[in-house]
Order: structure tokens, then C-alpha cells, then sequence
């Protein structure tokens, strides 16, 4: 469902979290680049251990340098649109459930680190010189 104008922020508030308990009962989430070169719902899905179907539009992810976010995600190149319900039906039957978790817990694990306020703050010295300036963990 979409907000109408003149909705309420209690309708806003309950479609939130419809939408967040759908998204925590499936086991992949498509993260489509919205009006930016990105997708939000790429960090949604990780915060809840389910596994991101990227659609890979040259966007820059967050420590791309350092973190390789195609071991947590099922990547797709845009040129693949067209095939992405085989992809993503060959992907499914070739992970054993065991590496489905595995998976799911990587994201989730790589959200922590990276990615949550928390996470994102603790590392984010690596973007600063070492010239002695910047205090290091």
C-alpha cells in the first residue's frame, strides 16, 4: 500500500511496520535503486538477516574497499533483469539451507559492523589520513 495524500502518520506508521514484518518473513528482498543510485531496502533486508536481491546499477555500497558485499547478497546485474526469476530460482536450489543461514548470518553480521549507527561510527576513522590528527580506536 501506498500513503495517500492526506494520510495520517498513524497510517504511515502502521504501513512501516507492515512493511517491515513482510520483509522479515521472506527470505529475500529485492533492493531496486529507488530515485537515487541506491536502495534503502538493501540495508533494511540486512538488518533483518534476509538476504538482498542487488540490483547492481554502478551504485558505491558503504566500505566497498573493505567488505564484500556479494558474499551476503544475491547480485544481479542490471543487464540480467530480464532473467532475474531464474537467477534467483537457480541460486535458491544450488545453497544448501545450511549456507541459506550462513548467508542470512553474514548479512546481518556485516550490518552490524558496517552499517548500524553503531558499526558505521566505530569505523569511520578509516576515512581520515593517519596523520596523527584523528584519534584511533
Amino acid at each position: 500500500r501506498v500513503l495517500q495524500p492526506g494520510g495520517t502518520p498513524e497510517s504511515a506508521s502502521r504501513q512501516r511496520a507492515e512493511f517491515l514484518e513482510n520483509l522479515d518473513g521472506s527470505d529475500y528482498a529485492v533492493c531496486a535503486r529507488g530515485l537515487a543510485n541506491c536502495s534503502i531496502r538493501f540495508y533494511e533486508a540486512l538488518s533483518l538477516g534476509r538476504i538482498p536481491i542487488f540490483v547492481n546499477t554502478q551504485c558505491v555500497l558503504p566500505y566497498d574497499d573493505i567488505v564484500d558485499w556479494k558474499k551476503a547478497c544475491l547480485w544481479i546485474e542490471a543487464s540480467d533483469l530480464p532473467r532475474i526469476g531464474q537467477i534467483l530460482r537457480n541460486h535458491h536450489a544450488r545453497v544448501s539451507p545450511e549456507e541459506f543461514r550462513a548467508r542470512q548470518r553474514l548479512g546481518r553480521a556485516l550490518f552490524e559492523r558496517w552499517i548500524s549507527p553503531e558499526g558505521f561510527f566505530a569505523e569511520l576513522y578509516r576515512h581520515f589520513p593517519k596523520t596523527g590528527n584523528f584519534a584511533q580506536p
